[in-house]
């Protein structure tokens, strides 16, 4: 499950259920099913809906801690390894709030992607249990500035850091090459639009831009041949490469003052970023295909508040098949394309908490008799089988 690297801790787990991204950056959009693009209702809004800063007329601090527990069946051709974790949680923390008139501002540091697996099979042509595995952490941390042109437009543009730490270990054409840990830094930015047609009405849309990283490298890779022996140890490097870039649209409505519905699609690019295939050089020097492709993400939801400060919201969150047919390498492979949220919140004047809970439903992925690595033929059949949960908790207040 992780794209292809793995992190400072193999504990750490998936955050994420639209591919390797998060359904949604808030606590709010947690519930909803991932919408936030239309709504802005949280100072985290502003992670995928820049322009959402200028909704709010008094500052506003909100957090989020994620708790994920994955749960996956790797099938090899000649036994079944599990993995499941509750690893460390990922954590998000946002301001929003007015800068002087019109113009408005905010800042953001939250997790973006983070995952691992772990798994042990025996594998034709290979002495012994073979370990393989995966891991990936990935931070933001973006400034907002959001302009109100009108009572019904607004516009906003965050420039963003990204801080993220990866390796992985795999086998390849006879070898079980390991990726050690490696660590690097890059930036993008996100444009975002807002317009009110009507007080009740809200249309967003917005866009971000690939993260452009600086290359991955590690002085202390190694690969261990089938037959074992001692390993040969050497650096390996990814070049400069790019994150996903993401475009979403959506549309809320509150038919009612405690009542609101939200929807939202979006468009996940992978297949031309790291994702979808990396080039390494070193020790070894070869394309390394990931497996990710572009997908769709369909989100709607509701939010409902009672009378004594008790809300409930609910939603569904479905994205295409992240996976490209016969290009499953099991220690990186993502499968979930259904996912169910629910969570209650407490608001108390300028106060709130709350809990979420996400259900990833069964889902799976495999190859056809194809290997995605030459000289790989053990990856010929892989099969890869996913359930995932978890729990998310926020807390916020207004200044």
């Amino acid at each position: 499950m992780a794209g292809f690297f793995y992190g400072s801790t193999t504990n750490r787990c998936f955050a994420a259920v639209n591919g390797l991204e998060e359904v949604g950056h808030s606590f709010q959009a947690d519930m909803r099913g991932g919408t936030e693009v239309a709504v802005g209702d949280t100072a985290l809004s502003q992670i995928r809906q820049p322009a959402s800063c200028a909704l709010h007329q008094r500052g506003r601090v909100d957090t989020k801690m994620t708790f994920i527990n994955p749960i996956f069946a790797n099938r090899g051709p000649l036994n079944t390894s599990h993995f499941s974790s509750f690893g460390k949680p990922n954590f998000s923390i946002g301001y929003a709030g007015p800068l002087k008139e019109r113009l408005y501002m905010g800042l953001t540091v939250y997790s973006k992607m983070s995952g691992s697996a772990k798994y042990r099979n025996y594998y034709p042509g290979y002495n012994g249990v073979q370990e393989t595995s995966s891991s990936l952490w990935n931070y933001g941390a973006a400034t907002t500035f959001s302009y109100r042109v009108n009572e019904k437009l607004m516009l906003g543009v965050a420039p963003r850091v990204e801080l993220m730490g990866a390796g992985a270990r795999t086998l390849r054409n006879g070898f079980n090459v390991d990726f050690n840990k490696a660590y690097t830094v890059g930036a993008g930015y996100t444009l975002g639009v807002l317009y009110l047609p009507r007080p009740n009405i809200y249309l967003g849309a917005s866009y971000r831009s690939s993260s452009w990283m600086l290359p991955l490298a590690t002085t202390r890779s190694s690969m261990e041949a089938a037959s074992g022996g001692d390993p040969v140890s050497g650096p390996l490097r990814l070049k400069s490469f790019s994150l996903p870039q993401r475009v979403s649209f959506g549309a809320s409505w509150k038919p009612r003052d405690n009542f609101r519905l939200a929807t939202e699609v979006g468009y996940l690019a992978n297949r031309n970023t790291f994702l979808g295939s990396s080039n390494l050089g070193g020790l070894i020097n070869t394309g390394v295909p990931l497996g990710y492709q572009d997908l769709w993400i369909l989100n709607g939801g509701f939010d409902y508040d009672f009378k004594n400060g008790l809300g409930l919201s609910g939603g569904y969150s479905f994205n295409t098949a992240p996976m490209s047919r016969n290009r499953i390498v099991p220690a990186f492979a993502s499968t979930n394309q259904n996912t169910i949220t629910y969570g209650v919140r407490y608001t108390k004047e300028r106060f709130w908490l709350g809990a979420a809970h996400m259900i990833g439903l069964p889902s799976r992925a495999f190859n056809r008799g194809v290997s995605p690595y030459p000289g790989t033929p053990q990856y010929d059949n892989a099969h890869v089988n996913e359930f995932i949960q978890s729990l998310t908790v926020g807390v916020g207040f207004r200044i």
